[in-house]
């Protein structure tokens, strides 16, 4: 497909999307992803570029975390789609938040940086092994003790290591 008919495909399953709600199959969520990732390939560095380029193409109706996660799970299709096979854990999956939460999580051992639902959270916790979660805590330990105690990143950190160790102890309590 050209580059000028996978903007217009994606066009198109803005439209359904909008329509349904934001609900849509996950090879619709692809077809829109694929478009984002061409439009990051033709303005790498310029996000003011790249944010006119998502209005003007009529993306932009679709919410920033939707927009961000389907534009990065069209990035790694390639080690996603495995996992989208019957009998795998992300068959019959269709937000893109919580196919690109599983991949990020589950498959690479990436650290979010941004905001998740709280649902998904709790889908993806489910499936976490303790001794993660216990190692996530030591790095957010490490992190907090080579920053300045009155930075805000510092204090957000403490707050969310108080958070994770409360939800750590309270799931091995269960």
């Amino acid at each position: 497909m050209t580059d000028n008919g996978i903007i217009l495909k994606a066009q198109e399953v803005v439209s359904r999307l909008v329509d349904n709600g934001m609900s849509g199959s996950l090879s619709d969520w692809l077809i829109y992803g694929r478009a984002l990732a061409y439009g990051k390939r033709i303005h790498p560095i310029d996000m003011t570029k790249y944010g006119r380029w998502v209005v003007s193409n009529g993306f932009g109706k679709i919410p920033g975390r939707l927009r961000s996660s389907a534009c990065s799970m069209a990035s790694n299709w390639d080690v996603i789609e495995p996992h989208t096979r019957i009998g795998q854990p992300l068959h019959g999956v269709n937000d893109p938040n919580k196919v690109y939460t599983y991949y990020a999580f589950k498959i690479m051992g990436k650290k979010s940086s941004r905001p998740v639902a709280k649902e998904t959270v709790i889908e993806v916790m489910n499936g976490i092994d303790i001794n993660v979660a216990i190692q996530a805590m030591d790095d957010i330990a490490l992190a907090v003790t080579t920053m300045p105690s009155d930075s805000v990143y510092g204090s957000a950190l403490i707050r969310a290591m108080d958070r994770l160790s409360t939800a750590v102890i309270n799931a091995a309590k269960e």
